[in-house]
């Protein structure tokens, strides 16, 4: 990783990869995944969804999703997110 010397510290340069970074070996897939949560959560916001509508359009039950919704997000593959990023950008409000 490249260095540089900024008010006299030396500090490490990103790579852009936070996870990577760290030297997480699935670094490029948590990347990945990051990013479809932050979408799908812009999406919530945008649209102002209620809890029950982000429930019923990617398919939790309403005390999946406030019990435990960063955890599922977080053991769903890629094509799960994209998949709830989907439809909450199809499903009417």
């Amino acid at each position: 990783m490249d260095k540089c010397v900024i008010d006299g510290v030396e500090v490490e340069l990103s790579s852009g990869n936070v996870f990577k970074d760290l030297a997480l070996h699935d670094a490029e897939e948590l990347q990945t995944k990051s990013g479809l949560i932050t979408q799908i959560t812009a999406v919530i916001r945008k649209r102002e969804l209620s809890p029950t509508a982000v429930a019923n359009a990617i398919g939790f039950t309403p005390s999946e999703l406030a019990n435990s919704l960063l955890a599922k997000l977080s053991n769903l593959s890629e094509r799960e997110l994209m998949d709830c990023l989907n439809h909450l950008q199809q499903s009417p409000q």
